[in-house]
């Protein structure tokens, strides 16, 4: 088997590749074109940071924090003070064998609650200082238990900080305590 050669190129000799624009123009094309370039007079910054789709966010109550959880298993937590900057630095919590679908901050703002979507249960990440004086989130031990009968649609915690409501399709609401138990469960019946 015999390779294919140009007309005018000796048998040995290798195929010459094109010019340098055309090179060029080909690296042009291999890179990755830019997607969305979105602007607006209001827009203060664009942050990047998921991998996945941005489910659910949050402010936090002074307004220093914003809480993001997307299908990647994360939550990114971004500090205000830097929208303005070029760089936008954020704290990433971990959700572990799962994905955060809502997000919601304490009131003081030193802990933020998920809703699971595999587990359709809360968990509890709380703000803990690092050896390097840096803040990180863990979660606690345990979830809370399940006890939604249909899917959660939205969360919330008391300005007391001191309750947690949940709200279910099945129109049932929960209240809960900060340790997971259920204190009071209202059906709206609608």
């Amino acid at each position: 088997m015999t390779r294919p050669f140009l007309v005018g190129q000796k048998e040995n000799e290798p195929k010459k590749s094109g010019s340098k624009k055309q090179k060029q123009n080909q690296r042009v094309r291999k890179e990755k074109p830019q997607q969305h370039s979105f602007t607006h007079p209001l827009l203060a910054a664009a942050l990047k940071s998921h991998s996945g789709n941005i489910s659910c966010m949050d402010f936090s109550s002074n307004g220093k924090y914003l809480a993001t959880c997307a299908d990647d298993r994360t939550v990114r937590i971004w500090s205000t003070k830097d929208f303005l900057q070029r760089e936008h630095r954020s704290m990433r919590a971990n959700v572990e064998l799962d994905h955060a679908t809502l997000v919601r901050f304490s009131p003081d703002c030193r802990a933020f609650i998920v809703w699971l979507a595999n587990g359709d249960t809360l968990r509890v990440f709380k703000m803990t200082k690092r050896e390097d004086g840096g803040f990180t989130f863990t979660a606690t031990p345990e979830d809370f238990p399940k006890k939604h009968k249909a899917p959660i649609i939205n969360i919330g915690i008391a300005d007391t900080g001191k309750f947690i409501m949940t709200a279910s399709s099945d129109t049932t609401v929960l209240i809960w305590n900060l340790k997971g138990q259920v204190l009071s469960t209202i059906n709206t019946n609608q």
